[in-house]
């Protein structure tokens, strides 16, 4: 059987070495080079199979150089133990160790600390390694504490890259439905601003998808009125087809666009 293994390294010295050595050891091998890519992917990770991850402890973030790379470990290990994601068996490696880091790798979730550079001695102990249970996290209460303070460092500096939402109006609203579909007119400064958050999302396509996840939280009759809108389907039409007056239709429709304002600030 072959396990999967991460490696986050920045060196490329020390990358290629890890990766060539864990290949050889039976490992299907993946590099990241910074802490938050790490854990990006790691966040979307579906695996199912225990795997092994090699952390770098003193591994200098590009953004922020002094962040250690406990705080990767503490956020994998909390996301093992809450059932998150499948068992990773943590190894830090470091050319830098001394007592107070290894404490905090072993603190953090890490089943051992390996010394720079990896060999293949030590590749082929990370390969039995990697069929053993993962340890329990440390009940030590100076442990616990350092883990927690660890996981408050890395939310933090996700709330610090995350960009602010968007808030939402209902022009806003108005602009991006008149790009997508042909049922609003707007001026020229509208549709420039429409096709401006089109490319917000990604383009025409990723829109629609942003406004159709939202039928399902619309209350019937506007999640009828958004999908045909949607469709391209003109309002005289709609009007039509759902017995309603021009006032009537209008005053529908702005009630949408308020909901739909208030769903895409939220997302």
């Amino acid at each position: 059987m072959q396990y999967r293994a991460f490696v986050v390294e920045d060196s490329d010295v020390h990358a290629t070495l890890a990766e060539l050595l864990l290949q050889e050891a039976g490992f299907e091998v993946t590099i990241w080079r910074s802490i938050r890519q790490a854990w990006q992917w790691f966040e979307h990770d579906q695996t199912t199979q225990p795997m092994l991850g090699l952390l770098d402890i003193k591994l200098p973030d590009p953004s922020f150089p002094r962040l250690e790379g406990t705080v990767l470990a503490a956020a994998i290990s909390d996301a093992v133990a809450q059932g998150r994601h499948a068992p990773v068996q943590l190894v830090a490696i470091s050319s830098e160790l001394n007592p107070q880091r290894e404490w905090a790798a072993l603190a953090t979730g890490c089943s051992a600390v390996l010394s720079k550079p990896l060999t293949p001695l030590k590749a082929q102990w990370l390969a039995e390694l990697i069929t053993q249970p993962v340890p329990a996290l440390s009940d030590e209460i100076s442990a616990v504490a350092f883990r927690q303070g660890q996981l408050d460092v890395l939310n933090l500096l996700e709330l610090q890259q995350r960009p602010a939402p968007r808030l939402w109006n209902i022009d806003d609203v108005r602009n991006l439905l008149a790009v997508l579909t042909t049922g609003f007119h707007v001026g020229e400064q509208g549709r420039q601003a429409g096709i401006g958050l089109q490319h917000e999302f990604g383009g025409a396509t990723a829109a629609h998808v942003a406004l159709r996840s939202c039928l399902p939280l619309l209350e019937s009759d506007q999640a009828r009125l958004l999908g045909l809108l949607l469709h391209g389907v003109a309002q005289q039409t709609i009007a039509g087809r759902l017995g309603l007056g021009r006032r009537k239709l209008e005053s529908q429709i702005e009630q949408l666009l308020q909901q739909l304002a208030i769903l895409l600030s939220q997302r």
